[in-house]
């Protein structure tokens, strides 16, 4: 027997009750006496839809009722549907099971079966089809997120391709639209009761902070920890547990595992920390927030969905600098690219090999996460400004001369130092072969070298010619009202 438990909207009820009215509906015979001994003789398997719609004050009678059922008439078979809820999981006698993930086939199947606009429903499986579910494939094998992308879809009649244009409007379908799908549309109750947009920048200031100690699971108390942090930087005065119920129940953008929380999809998180990094006014700290998490480039998406959300301080304030400061580290002139290369490349290389430190011009404390950075970097400005795929620098491999094999690996340029490998400059200066061989075969070439620095001005050109054009359209007499601002002042 099918249960909406979402229709017990109060706590004066009796769900066995509410279970006999239910047999009227079909003609069926509808007596608590043929209900007891059909119950008895094992004849029933329940499923009760939907627990965590249930209004918070409803749950626990339910709850208590549910489990007094299945104590009581153990001969019968008891399903209950639900996200994530600390009541559910103290239910020690009921065992836990979670949605394995789609595939092509069921992710089709799910959204044929949604309960919504034939038309739009149709155009998003044949866009599933026809490459969507592939490039998507981590949001679209997962129900919650299927139904989630199929709002979207609706509004846009496609999955935007800009990262921050999809996350946002991710957000809005779970914050607002989420339970439209369901017959009666459905609204949760925010139990923060803040409005939309108060609680994003909430949000992102909670996942900021989060992202920044690289933490992705969360006790109770060190959820309750960094929700303090964030009342304090957002000087908003937010119930821990209301915040957690809105986020588990309301939004869905956190699960229970266990004993711990954690992100729906990780990349909630950095979504919401890129948001926070974009829409920060003091321009000294958003670069170094910026230059942080430029150490993860290559392992997710902040930066990249930073860069849709604020193109110009990206440029501004971590490309333009990151450039400088290659050109000064390899004292990079046009007129000696030699010379220039062979203090360019052990920048990079030592992103995968140990490095003389001493033999370069870095600081000391230019460890290998700052090399990492680099390198990050580099597969960031290859991706997004030359066209080519982030992962080129899976394949850095030079050519054999010897015939032996296709490729010879960059550690057959190594020295050995205290038993460890290191590639340093003199290395490369000693071996002139080695060094026209990699400016050949490797992809940081002399080539993509000078792409980087011209990159850097044509940069540094856009950025001037837009703030004159800005000044020229809005301050057609800039000096004029420069004056006029000093005689305020």
């Amino acid at each position: 027997m099918f249960v909406e438990l979402r229709n017990l909207r109060t706590t004066d009820f009796n769900i066995v009750d509410y279970i006999i009215s239910q047999f009227g509906l079909f003609e069926l015979v509808s007596s608590a006496l043929f209900f007891e001994k059909a119950m008895q003789a094992g004849r029933f398997v329940f499923f009760f839809d939907g627990f965590d719609e249930l209004p918070v004050e409803v749950r626990v009678s339910v709850s208590d009722q549910i489990l007094e059922m299945s104590d009581k008439y153990t001969e019968n078979t008891f399903v209950i549907s639900s996200r994530a809820d600390d009541i559910c999981q103290s239910w020690s006698t009921f065992d836990v099971f979670k949605a394995a993930p789609l595939s092509l086939n069921k992710a089709c199947l799910v959204a044929e079966r949604l309960k919504y606009d034939l038309d739009v429903t149709v155009r998003f499986v044949n866009d599933l089809k026809n490459g969507m579910y592939s490039k998507h494939k981590s949001f679209l094998s997962n129900p919650l997120l299927l139904t989630i992308m199929l709002l979207t879809y609706r509004d846009n009649a496609e999955i935007p391709d800009r990262l921050h244009n999809f996350y946002s409007q991710a957000f809005d379908a779970l914050y607002s639209t989420h339970d439209a799908l369901k017959e009666g549309g459905l609204r949760r109750t925010k139990r923060t009761k803040m409005a939309v947009d108060e609680f994003r920048n909430f949000l992102s200031v909670f996942c900021i902070l989060t992202y920044a100690d690289r933490k992705f699971r969360f006790s109770n108390t060190e959820f309750s920890e960094y929700v303090n942090k964030a009342r304090q930087i957002a000087g908003k005065n937010v119930s821990t547990q209301e915040f957690l119920d809105d986020l588990t129940q309301s939004l869905c953008l956190f699960v229970v595992d266990g004993l711990e929380y954690t992100f729906t999809h990780r990349s909630f998180q950095e979504y919401f920390a890129a948001v926070y990094i974009g829409n920060l006014q003091d321009r000294t700290v958003r670069s170094a927030l910026m230059w942080k998490v430029a150490s993860s480039v290559r392992e997710d998406r902040v930066i990249s969905i930073l860069y849709g959300l604020n193109q110009f301080g990206v440029e501004q304030d971590l490309l333009i600098p990151w450039i400088d400061e290659l050109g000064r580290l390899s004292e990079y002139n046009d007129n000696d690219l030699s010379g220039s290369y062979a203090r360019f490349i052990p920048l990079f290389i030592g992103g995968f090999y140990n490095l003389e430190a001493e033999l370069l011009p870095f600081p000391p404390n230019d460890d290998l996460g700052v090399v990492e950075r680099r390198i990050g970097l580099l597969t960031f400005v290859y991706a997004t400004y030359l066209n080519i795929g982030d992962d080129v620098f899976d394949k850095m491999y030079i050519p054999r001369k010897d015939g032996k094999s296709m490729f010879l690996k960059l550690e057959e340029l190594n020295e050995v130092k205290d038993g460890n490998p290191v590639i340093t400059i003199s290395s490369l200066l000693r071996s002139k072969e080695c060094l026209v061989e990699l400016n050949q075969s490797f992809l940081i070439n002399t080539h993509f070298m000078q792409a980087l620095f011209r990159l850097k001005t044509r940069l540094c050109s856009s950025h001037k010619t837009m703030a004159d054009s800005v000044a020229a359209m809005l301050l057609p007499d800039h000096n004029e009202a420069q004056r006029s601002l000093e005689v305020l002042d």
